[in-house]
């Protein structure tokens, strides 16, 4: 089992026994949110700098820009295996969103009122279930 860690500017992977941590290979600004597809074995990670989420190949190889735009603070994502979706919080646009994996231009906007600085974000594609903290205040 491979273990993945982000400390903002760079992304780590060690196995369970946390030993041997090895750096990945994609350039990495300000990653904040981290997710992983068993079925392209790829990782994502969101960029509050460049306000993006990236995927690479497990080694931090062939780097893709997943969403490039309309992102300001992305500060979580979860991966539906299941359904091939990526959903995310926007914690300064107060925002949940979802794109497909296979096509991300198939995006929408889920949740836009009564959430204010959404952060964390998990879902369980096999109950249909998705989970969010908030930190901030609804009015």
């Amino acid at each position: 089992m491979r273990i993945y860690v982000s400390n903002r500017n760079r992304i780590y992977w060690s196995d369970s026994h946390l030993e041997n941590w090895k750096t990945f290979s994609a350039a990495v600004e300000n990653a904040i949110a981290i997710a992983w597809d068993s079925v392209t074995d790829r990782i994502y990670w969101s960029d509050i700098r460049e306000k993006k989420i990236f995927s690479a190949t497990r080694n931090g190889t062939d780097v893709k820009i997943f969403i490039g735009e309309g992102l300001d603070i992305t500060e979580g994502i979860a991966l539906d295996w299941v359904g091939r979706n990526l959903y995310w919080v926007d914690s300064s646009l107060n925002t949940i969103e979802v794109a497909n994996l296979e096509n991300p231009a198939a995006r929408a906007l889920l949740v836009h009122e009564n959430v204010s600085q959404p952060r964390g974000i998990a879902v369980d594609p096999r109950k249909g279930l998705m989970f969010w903290t908030d930190w901030g205040q609804v009015k």
